[in-house]
Formats: structure tokens, C-alpha cells, sequence
């Protein structure tokens, strides 16, 4: 697992001190749960269950919380000296600081051992957070389900370029290879159900009004949004279900349930308690994003 436990260090020097130190601390720990994570990866493959589904069994828990708890953090509120370090993490990622060590990551999940699942998974997972991100702002995307079935189509492309020898070239920015190619399905995806869906109005309007919900949960931090979208897209995720499942955000159901009643009175106010303030990591991620269209 060094390469995973190196990648850590290097993606989080931007961090203040004090966090680099305490990272560092729990650098042996964090590897042996990067074993067993990778163990459940490996027992996946070896099952046959696509990622999409290993993250919502409960028979892979360490999948699930990585998968989950990912999305979970583009909507936390950042501390004021944590927002400065993302921002320069952000920088240096576009600026292809980082290209090097992302091409050694993607080298290293061609390996048949443990460490190369485990980073199968994590670049799956970060593909997912890619196109997350690059939709962001058009949540017709999800509601159409084309971010869901990504998960599925991202996994193959995947397997496929890895495989591919050209892709493995130092010329080559691999996830940036990738993501072009997701978003290029998505578009086509959502643009091939928003033409069946257009000829029944009724299907118009559920689409219309849950966008417009999408958009409302995109705005709200991450234990607010939490709720939100159990409660929009019925997922049937009981209080304990969702604590469990957020454990950074919820102590027990009983702050779920809590939560999830000032939420539902906020918004029959219509007032639902949105982030002004920039203060989430999408935001300073989406904040630099344009910075970077701007200058260009």
C-alpha cells in the first residue's frame, strides 16, 4: 500500500502543519484499512459485482463508506484554514502538479494485488466525483439517471483503458482522458431519455420539479442535503440507516430525525437553509473551476 500511503502525503502538503502532522500519525492505521478496503475491493471483483452495487450492500461497508462518505464532502462546510489549502490543491491539480503521481496511480491499478484494486476503486471513485463535479451546476444530469448509470459505464471504461498500452504514455493525462469520455456519455445518456420523456407531459413536469429539488439539495450543506435526498428520492433509508451511513454528520437517528424535521420546516416555510457563503468544498472547487475558464 506504499504508493497509496505516498499519494496521501503528497496530495496533502498544502495542508497547514498541524494536519500534515496528524496525518501523518495515522499514516499506519490508515494503511491497514486501506488492506481491508482493498480485500473487499478484491472480493468484489472476484464475485463479479460492479462497484455501482458493492457501495449499497452491506457486505462491503469499507466501499460503501468511501463512496458515500466522498459525495458526503464536496457539501461540508470547510474551516477558514482548510478553505485557503484546497483552493492551492486545486491550483496545483490544474496547473499539472500532480499529473506524475496520477499517472503512477493509474500504472499501479493494472497490478493483479491488492494495492492495484484498491486503486481501481479509488480512480473509479474519483471519475465519479469528476463528472459529479463537471455537472454540478446541471442537475438534470442526475435526475435523468445518467449520473447512476455512469457508475456502471465507468467502471468498463476503465477496465478498458487500462489495458490500453497509448494510455500509459508520459505524454498522456489519463483522468483527464477518462472524464471527457464519461461526460461525453452522459451527455448522450441524458439527451436519449430526455427525447422519450418529452412525449409524455406528466413525465415533463416530475422531471422539471425534481431538478428544481436537485438544485434546492445542492445548495445545503452536507448533513441538510443528507436528509433532503432520502427524502426526494425515496430511497427508503430509515434514521439509523442514514446515521450509519454518515456517521461524520450524524451521532445517532436521533440526530437524524431531528435534522430532518427543522429541514422539512424550514422548507414549508419556504425558506430552506442554503449556503451563501462559499464555505463548502464544491464551492471552492467550482470557485477555481471558473477562475480557470475565466483566464482562458
Amino acid at each position: 500500500m506504499q504508493l497509496v500511503l505516498d499519494s496521501m502525503r503528497e496530495f496533502t502538503r498544502h495542508y497547514p502543519p498541524w494536519m500534515q502532522a496528524e496525518i501523518e500519525d495515522a499514516l499506519p492505521s490508515l494503511g491497514l484499512e486501506a488492506t481491508r478496503l482493498a480485500l473487499e475491493v478484491m472480493q468484489a471483483e472476484q464475485d463479479g459485482v460492479p462497484f455501482a452495487d458493492a457501495v449499497r450492500r452491506i457486505d462491503f461497508p469499507l466501499m460503501s463508506k468511501l463512496h458515500f462518505g466522498i459525495e458526503h464532502l464536496l457539501q461540508h462546510r470547510l474551516p477558514p484554514e482548510l478553505r485557503q489549502a484546497i483552493k492551492e490543491l486545486t491550483t496545483a491539480t490544474k496547473r499539472g502538479d500532480f499529473d506524475g503521481l496520477r499517472r503512477a496511480i493509474f500504472a499501479g491499478a493494472s497490478a493483479a494485488d491488492p494495492q492495484g484494486a484498491l486503486l481501481r476503486f479509488l480512480v473509479h471513485e474519483g471519475n465519479n466525483v469528476d463528472l459529479l463535479v463537471a455537472t454540478w451546476e446541471a442537475p438534470e444530469f442526475e435526475v435523468l439517471g445518467a449520473l447512476g448509470r455512469m457508475e456502471y459505464e465507468g467502471q468498463r471504461v476503465l477496465y478498458e483503458r487500462l489495458a490500453m498500452r497509448e494510455m500509459h504514455g508520459d505524454n498522456v493525462r489519463p483522468f483527464q482522458v477518462m472524464l471527457a469520455e464519461l461526460i461525453e456519455h452522459a451527455l448522450g445518456d441524458a439527451t436519449a431519455v430526455a427525447l422519450v420523456l418529452q412525449e409524455r407531459q406528466e413525465a415533463v413536469d416530475l422531471v422539471l420539479a425534481l431538478v428544481e429539488a436537485t438544485r434546492t439539495i445542492r445548495g445545503l450543506d452536507a448533513p441538510n442535503a443528507a436528509v433532503a435526498r432520502a427524502d426526494a428520492f425515496d430511497e427508503e433509508l430509515g434514521s439509523q440507516q442514514l446515521a450509519d451511513r454518515y456517521p461524520w454528520s450524524f451521532a445517532s437517528a436521533n440526530a437524524v430525525d431531528q435534522r430532518r424535521s427543522r429541514l422539512r420546516r424550514d422548507i414549508a416555510r419556504g425558506e430552506p437553509p442554503l449556503v451563501l457563503d462559499g464555505s463548502r468544498l464544491i464551492d471552492l472547487i467550482l470557485e477555481e473551476r471558473r477562475k480557470g475558464d475565466d483566464a482562458e
